[in-house]
């Protein structure tokens, strides 16, 4: 059975740019696979997750069934990295809808993407400077998530993000997310703030806490379940948060249908160290639900 999302809105590649040398320009990923496998795995594995929770936080789509007598449009992820403060490096991750395979005047009537013009910052920064106003900057991260089409799209699922199991706990996921939102005091909150306070979980929060511990388990020999096709950890290289960094491999889509290896080596390389080197299994989860009160994981599932 096919799926696919619907009310996506695609934004081109155009909108993502690098500065810097031609070795880094070639060595940025051209594939999703190239990505997982390439020596910044782990900052295009937490890249991707974070666009898939801004797609999920923004209620940009919802997954569906595919309609018979509806064709679906081909996406996929394209990478790119930009020159922060201090020449730090940010990576940059966008899941685009494949336009090009759609026809004009039957698929869409009009394309445009409202930006900003040159001219009118150079006028608002001149009336600044005679007004001595002051200005601040901000990065809107998914303004394009904002933008109000009329019809439905359908989207195909976006690779390494693809499950064909989960429509039941999407629809739970759903009814939760609209019942917390109807709480006046929580209405601005996201959801991953309105669960807190709250003290809920969500769905996908409990089933990335039991991958988690399957994946404690089978790491330290306790778990009759192999999980050695999916990932395994690379003790010689530190994460940012620990030393036990979790490398993902070549896995068939088919491997992952009712496990999340992107989600959970993303994860796992975030956790601190006294959790990904908890003594016993007890532990590990007690650590673990004490580090979520205050650092919850995005809800968005893989």
């Amino acid at each position: 059975m096919e799926r696919g999302l619907t009310g996506l809105t695609g934004y081109g590649p155009s909108n993502l740019t690098f500065d810097g040398n031609d070795e880094r320009v070639n060595s940025i990923p051209k594939s999703y696979s190239e990505a997982i496998s390439s020596p910044d795995s782990v900052e295009w594995q937490k890249i991707m997750s974070d666009e898939m929770a801004a797609l999920v936080d923004n209620e940009t789509f919802e997954l569906v069934t595919k309609p018979k007598e509806r064709s679906v449009i081909g996406g996929r992820w394209v990478y790119s990295v930009k020159s922060g403060p201090n020449d730090q490096e940010i990576f940059k991750a966008r899941y685009v809808a494949k336009g090009y395979s759609q026809v004009a005047d039957v698929d869409f009537t009009e394309t445009f993407s409202p930006t900003a013009r040159l001219t009118s910052v150079r006028m608002l920064m001149d009336i600044a400077v005679q007004k001595s106003y002051i200005v601040h900057q901000m990065d809107v991260c998914t303004a394009y998530l904002h933008a109000k089409i009329d019809c439905n799209v359908f989207v195909v699922q976006p690779e390494g993000f693809i499950e064909l199991d989960k429509m039941e706990r999407m629809v739970k996921e759903k009814i939760q997310r609209k019942a917390t939102k109807m709480i006046p005091e929580l209405r601005n909150l996201s959801y991953e703030r309105r669960l807190q306070r709250l003290e809920l979980i969500s769905l996908e929060q409990r089933r990335l806490r039991g991958q988690l511990i399957q994946t404690f388990k089978y790491l330290n020999g306790l778990n009759n379940v192999t999980l050695e096709g999916l990932f395994e950890r690379d003790g010689n290289v530190r994460t940012r948060n620990n030393g036990q960094k979790l490398l993902l491999r070549n896995f068939k889509t088919s491997q992952a249908m009712n496990f999340s290896p992107v989600k959970i080596a993303a994860t796992w390389n975030q956790l601190p160290e006294n959790i990904v080197s908890a003594g016993t299994v007890n532990t590990f989860k007690n650590r673990l639900d004490i580090f979520w009160i205050t650092n919850p994981p995005s809800t968005t599932s893989y």
